[in-house]
């Protein structure tokens, strides 16, 4: 039930996001984080 629960709520675009990955940088570019949602799996990239 929990989980048939979090599916939905990703399907509104509330994710679990953790991170995956990390590049920091100093300047204009700034850094960037790859995240990876816990419930259903989707990958994307921020910026930091």
């Amino acid at each position: 039930m929990l989980k048939l629960l979090g599916q939905l709520v990703c399907y509104f675009g509330v994710h679990d996001f953790r991170v995956i990955e990390a590049t920091m940088a100093f300047g204009a570019g700034g850094g960037v984080a790859q995240v990876e949602c816990a419930r259903c799996g989707l990958t994307t990239t921020r910026s930091v």
